[in-house]
């Protein structure tokens, strides 16, 4: 049996709800009543303990963020559309996100996996054998459509919307901003697809290690993901946020656009690092040479950084902690 707690401005919602996805009760209460109370925390303990009775609870899900339809047993994804859990084994789902597809694999769905995309590279033993698609952008549309999907898992950054519109099947769009909606993502793809103990372990694991890391001054950085023109990341971008856990804050542009153009490259000499993406452009000690130059030696450092250690969501972001410790100690 779980537990879900749905916490609003208005009302919170109690459900209890089976393995089988099945709604055995909801109760839904007044917000009101807990932000007039001194204890909010003790007066919902005593809600919760009134409303369980003697059943036994295996899994809580809590959320303020809407993921979670308490009264339909439903997962919420990042454009507001529901999603049941799927209790059969007749899946066929296709990624266009290289980190979702990694996920998928790791999550035990490798043989449910009916295609990805041709940047869907990890696990490399695993996904050899899963047919391509084409890119992340310009996905063949017809070759999905007959392939006849049930699940077509797609982020908001990668996949143009036009095209995803094209594609039939059940669409699950996900979206994580920052480093610890990792938590989230294991949650929605281990209930949709019935393999919550397997996403349990992901999310246990990423939360053992997340510890806030306290820096004297965190360090200005510019993190480049582009040349000709030079293009780097806004702070409310996923990359950002995993940047600023380790104590790396991207400077601000003039530009509303996460992923901004830099015109002058050389305005950026008071940085203290700037970091060159491995990907999607592909930097290397060339180019480090090359910016070193421009700033004549005496600027930011200039270091080449795992793109796919930072921007992939999902299982590498438990590669995240070890990869900062010994890659960066010396900054």
């Amino acid at each position: 049996m779980r537990l879900g707690l749905e916490l609003g401005g208005t009302n919170f919602k109690l459900g209890l709800i089976t393995e089988e996805a099945i709604v055995e009760r909801i109760q839904v209460l007044k917000s009101d009543e807990f932000f007039s109370a001194k204890n909010l925390l003790k007066s919902l303990e005593k809600k919760v303990d009134l409303f369980l009775g003697n059943r036994n609870v295996t899994r809580v899900g809590i959320s303020a963020k809407g993921i979670v339809d308490v009264e339909k047993g439903m997962i919420i994804d990042d454009v507001g559309v529901k999603h049941s859990k799927v209790l059969n084994a007749n899946l066929k789902i296709i990624s266009l996100v290289p980190s979702f597809t990694e996920l998928l694999v790791d999550l035990g769905l490798e043989d449910q996996i009916v295609a990805r995309t041709n940047f869907c590279i990890y696990p490399k033993n695993k996904v050899r054998k899963i047919p391509k698609i084409g890119g992340t952008k310009d996905f063949n549309v017809d070759f999905i459509n007959s392939l006849k999907p049930t699940h077509i898992i797609v982020n908001v950054d990668e996949n143009p919307k036009d095209r995803v519109d094209e594609l039939k099947g059940n669409k699950v769009v996900l979206h994580p901003k920052s480093f610890t909606d990792n938590i989230s993502l294991f949650e929605r793809l281990g209930y949709i697809f019935n393999v919550d103990k397997k996403a349990d372990i992901l999310k246990n694991s990423f939360s053992k290690f997340y510890k806030k890391k306290i820096t004297a001054k965190p360090r200005k950085v510019l993190y480049l993901i582009w040349k000709n023109p030079w293009m780097t990341v806004s702070s409310d971008t996923y990359i950002s946020s995993v940047l600023n856990y380790f104590g790396y804050k991207t400077v601000k542009t003039n530009s509303s656009l996460r992923y901004p153009k830099v015109d002058d490259i050389t305005k950026f000499k008071n940085v203290d690092i700037i970091f060159l993406s491995s990907e999607p452009f592909g930097f290397n000690d060339r180019h480090v040479n090359e910016l070193e130059k421009i700033f004549k030696h005496a600027g930011p450092k200039i270091r080449k950084i795992r793109g796919d250690i930072v921007s992939w969501y999902g299982s590498r972001a438990l590669l995240t902690f070890d990869y900062f410790d010994k890659e960066f100690s010396d900054l």
